[in-house]
């Protein structure tokens, strides 16, 4: 997603009408356009960086939604439907273990330790895969489950 697309998003938004669609798109380019200025690419805001910040502004409504009370019915509604808004513009992202496991078979080259894999998945899949699932499956593949040990054997002798 780029920051144009967004900004033209909210234009269409506003000469339709849709104030809530407007008043998120608004917040959000505002928040991105901060987050690159403080970064210092103001000029030069790419894909990636927009991409990163969209999911840093879904987590905020998600977190909005989580902690607003149950007896604000209205507020929360508002939460959801701006979660709803923005999750429209988010990245999907790669959550599926089996095309992580495919990733790093594919591309990494390195030593199998969870450092090294987890730095190589944030350095290249930072914004375009889920790193929770990624942090998993890397600890799945290098500490691989040992196998449960029968007890009873274990008292008996055997």
């Amino acid at each position: 997603m780029t920051l144009e697309q967004l900004h033209n998003d909210m234009v269409t938004a506003w000469k339709d009408g849709d104030i809530n669609r407007k008043k998120v798109l608004s917040d959000t380019v505002a928040h991105i356009k901060r987050a690159a200025i403080d970064k210092g690419c103001r000029d030069n805001i790419k894909e990636d960086f927009v991409d990163a910040e969209l999911l840093k502004v879904q987590k905020m409504f998600k977190e909005m939604v989580d902690t607003c009370p149950d007896d604000r019915k209205v507020t929360k509604a508002e939460y959801t439907l701006n979660l709803a808004i923005i999750s429209e513009y988010v990245p999907k992202l790669i959550a599926d273990e089996n095309k992580i496991i495919e990733v790093i078979r594919d591309e990494y080259e390195g030593p199998l330790t969870k450092p090294y894999l987890m730095k190589f998945l944030t350095t290249n899949y930072k914004g375009k895969m889920d790193m929770k699932v990624a942090s998993s499956v890397v600890t799945e593949l290098v500490i691989p489950k040992k196998p449960e040990v029968d007890t009873v054997s274990l008292v008996d002798g055997n």
